[in-house]
């Protein structure tokens, strides 16, 4: 079940790895594969003198050499156990002034339809804290149900009804689930919120469904791509306004930290350079990454972030289970929803769907490769996680 919502923190120099969202990801465009010489190349580390193993290093294609810096492990002890200590406890890293497992988990289908819903992922919740994995991420729209949504959909074309709210209980259900844990949660750009007090307005709301007063870390879950009106020039895109209630949020000290989500190269420079001009560090960017999509501009993605210092939250580090080795066409065909069909074209290929076009065989050939290195013991889910 935790594999099916793990949301990798997998470290690369002062990011982690990333992707940019496909046009059929709500029209943004792909971006281009990076420049060689934004390649890094993994150095193998030797111990010091010390006993210890050195920073790891990566050296690009121009032949510098770059180091990663290593975040101080906690020392964890458990006086009179016999058990080893989750190595969640010890394999730590840093997010903005957080300090968070390098495994997080993702919430997006923690949706409780009744009590023994609610009890399972409460006991996978409690599960994973005592592992020392503690990190959650959530969003005010997790949780939210069809009928829920309804208001929110009315509102985006100008209808008078209440759309203060997007519907989604997982925030309400983290208060108990995560209680303790560091918690990051997102805002949800929509055409009616127009101003950086909405963003302000929703942190707070956020914040009270979450049980605290600060926020660890706020994103803005998305560009702000939703426009019913584009089509008949009536775009009115704010990202920039959204940016703003960010920094409010952060100098009024309702957010500990402020990221963003689903931005590419060129929007996540924008967005960093706009809020470093308000004195505001943008601490993260969570774009989806795994061993399927890395040249769909994620490696530039990466780069940016290096560069800048904006560390990347990667979700679908298995690739939605195609890497679990569990997923086979016989079984995608028996299922008739939207992403079975998605994940059918890439083991098969074709067109269609938020897969754009796969060459015919699909990802099978590199799912072989992949499952190839795991029986010579070393794990594709350690693979997928490490490259």
């Amino acid at each position: 079940m935790l594999r099916q919502l793990v949301l990798a923190l997998v470290l690369v120099g002062a990011s982690t790895f990333g992707y940019t969202p496909t046009p059929s990801r709500g029209g943004l465009r792909r971006a281009q594969a990076p420049p060689a010489t934004s390649r890094r190349t993994p150095v193998q580390t030797k111990p010091n003198s010390g006993g210890s193993a050195e920073p790891p290093q990566f050296v690009s294609a121009g032949g510098a050499v770059l180091r990663v810096p290593v975040v101080p492990k906690q020392k964890v002890t458990t006086p009179g156990s016999k058990f080893a200590i989750s190595p969640a406890l010890t394999d730590r890293t840093t997010v903005g002034n957080l300090i968070v497992p390098s495994i997080g988990i993702g919430t997006i289908a923690w949706t409780a339809k009744g009590d023994e819903d609610k009890m399972r992922i409460d006991a996978i919740a409690q599960r994973a804290r005592e592992a020392g994995l503690n990190f959650f991420d959530t969003a005010e729209r997790y949780g939210a149900s069809p009928a829920a949504m309804i208001p929110a959909a009315l509102a985006g074309v100008g209808l008078p009804v209440d759309s203060s709210y997007l519907g989604g209980d997982c925030e309400s259900n983290l208060a108990r689930w995560g209680a303790g844990a560091t918690v990051a949660t997102k805002f949800t750009p929509t055409p009616w919120r127009r101003s950086a007090a909405d963003v302000l307005r929703a942190a707070e709301q956020s914040a009270a469904r979450l049980g605290v007063q600060q926020l660890d870390l706020y994103q803005i879950h998305m560009p702000d791509i939703i426009q019913p009106f584009a089509r008949f020039g009536g775009a009115d895109v704010k990202d920039e306004i959204y940016w703003d209630g960010l920094a409010e949020c952060y100098k009024r000290g309702l957010v500990k930290n402020v990221g963003v989500s689903n931005y590419g190269p060129t929007l996540l420079r924008r967005a960093q350079e706009h809020l470093a001009r308000q004195g505001v560090p943008l601490a993260s960017n969570q774009i989806a990454y795994n061993l399927l999509t890395r040249r769909q501009g994620s490696q530039e993605t990466v780069d940016v972030g290096m560069e800048l210092g904006v560390r990347t939250l990667a979700y679908y580090p298995l690739a939605m289970g195609l890497l679990t080795g569990k997923l086979s066409p016989e079984r995608l065909r028996e299922r008739n929803d939207l992403r079975s069909r998605d994940l059918l074209r890439y083991l098969e290929g074709g067109s269609g769907g938020t897969a754009g076009l796969i060459p015919k065989g699909g990802v099978r050939p590199l799912l072989q490769v992949c499952f190839s290195v795991d029986r010579l013991a070393f794990s594709v889910h350690r693979l997928a996680f490490s490259v």
